[in-house]
Formats: C-alpha cells, structure tokens, sequence
C-alpha cells in the first residue's frame, strides 16, 4: 500500500509495470490521469479510449488504497481516490457512447456485499 515514501509496493509495483509493459497515457487516442507523481512520474494507470460507439474505462484502486484491505479483513479499504472517482464521474456523465465497458483488477467495495445484494436481485429475475 501506498506510504509516502519510495520503499512500498505501489512505488515497486508501478516502476515495474512502466518497465516492463506498455502503458496508455495521455496523447491523442487516450485521456486519463496527467498528473505526475512523487517517486514514479506519470503513472499511467487510469485511461479511456473511445472505439466507435463503446467507451472503454481502465481503474487504479491500488495506488490509492492507503491501508491493507486484506489485512484489515475490510474490502471497502480499496478505493479509487477523490480525483480518479471525480475523473471517472466526469468521463461516464459526458460519454455519448451507447457502449460503456469498466475494467479494474479489484472491485472497489467489499465484494461480498456486492455478491449478496447480486443475488437477490438476479434471484426473481431468474427463478
């Protein structure tokens, strides 16, 4: 988790993806995050593309998440942080798309809530 210092994962974990994979940022095909970050630079790690009528939307909850969800045994620790949440919002109001796709590696939210209230409603509509 992210500790204001160079010596934690979030800093490792995005110095090797920026090493070792291509990553979006900013330019004309795709827009996110342009800020430059202490330690890492730009990190490029929230986008979207548009790709003719669908919207294509990629999240970060690590390098915001500051306290350990798994350890906490608390899923709603995994965040998306105020600017990636207000840039999202954005992105989704103002989109026209009539397709819009959202991938994140982790659901932000304790997913066992999510999966309980999926259930119940998903049970009348498929009983």
């Amino acid at each position: 988790m992210l500790n204001d210092s160079p010596d934690n994962i979030a800093v490792w974990a995005t110095k090797a993806r920026k090493t070792y994979y291509l990553n979006p940022s900013p330019n004309g095909f795709y827009t996110g995050s342009d800020r430059v970050e202490d330690y890492v630079g730009l990190r490029e790690n929230y986008y979207y593309w548009q790709w003719g009528d669908a919207l294509f939307v990629v999240l970060d909850p690590y390098w915001y998440t500051r306290q350990n969800p798994n350890k906490e045994n608390d899923l709603w620790y995994w965040t998306l942080g105020e600017d990636q949440y207000q840039w999202l919002k954005q992105v989704l109001e103002s989109s026209g798309s009539k397709y819009k796709f959202v991938f994140t590696h982790h659901l932000t939210g304790d997913v066992r809530v999510i999966l309980r209230r999926w259930e119940q409603e998903t049970r009348t509509v498929f009983a």
